[in-house]
């Protein structure tokens, strides 16, 4: 479960650069559609924009980066953590700061590494307890008597 926590916290960050620089792209795109509309049409005629952002695109798009970002390949996972870098992510970084549960918004406390690890200890002390009270039952418990037949 921890690993997974940790997995999902990068996973979302990666997704949200991704969008994030591609939205800037489309943004910069319609812009420049924007200005040459102007330019031919003046503001005589309405402007639609001629393509809308595709965010299911670039979702899979980032599905896909952190699919070959946790390959067994290393060099996979080397051009992967390459494009991490090129969104302006250190990929040091997102691990350490999924670790310290830094890295998700809102309660990140119950995001974080140091959650799981927390009941992980939790669950262990218990079952020490439990071991502990099962041992004295079976010290406690009577001899098996035996049959007396009258």
């Amino acid at each position: 479960m921890r690993d997974a926590c940790i997995r999902r916290q990068i996973k979302t960050a990666v997704t949200k650069a991704l969008l994030e620089k591609e939205r800037m792209k489309y943004d910069r795109a319609m812009g420049q559609h924007y200005n040459e509309h102007l330019d031919s049409h003046g503001y005589d005629e309405p402007w639609e924009a001629p393509y809308e952002f595709d965010e299911s695109a670039v979702t899979k798009a980032a599905e896909q980066l952190n699919d070959r970002a946790t390959s067994r390949d290393p060099q996979v996972q080397q051009a992967a953590s390459a494009e991490i870098s090129k969104l302006g992510l250190s990929p040091l970084d997102l691990l350490s700061a999924s670790h310290r549960g830094t890295l998700g918004e809102g309660d990140a406390v119950d995001l974080s590494a140091e959650y799981h690890d927390a009941k992980i200890r939790e669950l262990e002390r218990r079952r020490r307890e439990l071991k502990r009270d099962y041992d004295q039952l079976q010290q406690s418990r009577p001899d098996e008597g035996a049959l007396i037949e009258q």
